[in-house]
């Protein structure tokens, strides 16, 4: 139960790939804080349920996690689909999620992968920062969330030349959204591609601010900022051309 955080980690690499359940993070599970995570490449790559992590499990925070590579590919899930290939910053215990910022010139996710902060325990929420030339969601997500009484985070994507954002298809749309919906049996975890803020408690959800001179979204693609619990949605802003 010790109060000391942990260490900070930078790492610098021409080239790195995760595949299989591979990991870098950072985390804490007694009192202190978890270590800040910094990554600058040229090129990354997360694959088969990778993930580029800082988490907490119990009082302390969070901390900052920041990539800076030209070019970011997020893709897919491990074998049997428990776990998202992710780059995220999770607070499972009272204390908050870090924010996640990422400055590149191609971001890439595919397949499941995403890019999240979560609070599942009580603490806050916590941003997402996309600078990127150009983003692309190919049944994806960018998932800022919380569980809690406390607020969310605000996912921020600036994007200099294009978004291009596709879902997993029309009849996915109906089957996983529209349909619970309309049921009233529709839950978070049914929101499962997208760019998402969202609220399962108290708390309410972040706002989502998207700027890029080209955006075209099909295929069922969401950018969406839901409650579930009393808690109220945020806001969307898109400027676009």
């Amino acid at each position: 139960n010790s109060a000391q955080s942990a260490g900070t980690l930078n790492l610098q690499a021409r080239r790195m790939v995760l595949s299989h359940g591979g990991i870098i993070a950072t985390s804490s599970g007694s009192f202190g804080n978890a270590g800040e995570l910094s990554i600058v490449t040229d090129r990354l790559r997360l694959l088969n349920g990778s993930s580029i992590t800082t988490t907490v499990r119990g009082p302390g925070d969070s901390e900052r996690l920041t990539i800076r590579a030209n070019d970011i590919e997020v893709i897919g899930t491990s074998a049997d689909g428990s776990f998202p290939s992710e780059i995220a910053a999770n607070s499972f215990g009272a204390g908050d999620a870090g924010p996640v910022e990422i400055e590149s010139d191609r971001l890439f996710l595919r397949n499941g992968g995403e890019i999240s902060t979560a609070t599942l325990g009580s603490g806050a929420g916590a941003d997402i920062t996309i600078n990127t030339r150009t983003l692309q969601l190919d049944n994806g997500q960018i998932n800022a969330s919380t569980t809690t009484d406390e607020t969310g985070g605000t996912i921020r994507i600036n994007a200099r030349e294009a978004v291009e954002l596709s879902g997993n298809g029309f009849d996915s749309l109906v089957e996983q959204l529209l349909t619970p919906a309309r049921d009233g049996t529709l839950a978070a975890d049914d929101l499962a591609q997208g760019i998402l803020t969202i609220t399962s408690g108290e708390g309410d959800a972040g706002s989502v601010t998207l700027t890029t001179p080209r955006l075209s979204a099909g295929n069922g693609a969401l950018v969406a900022t839901t409650t579930f619990g009393s808690g109220a949605g945020g806001n969307i802003t898109i400027t676009a051309d």
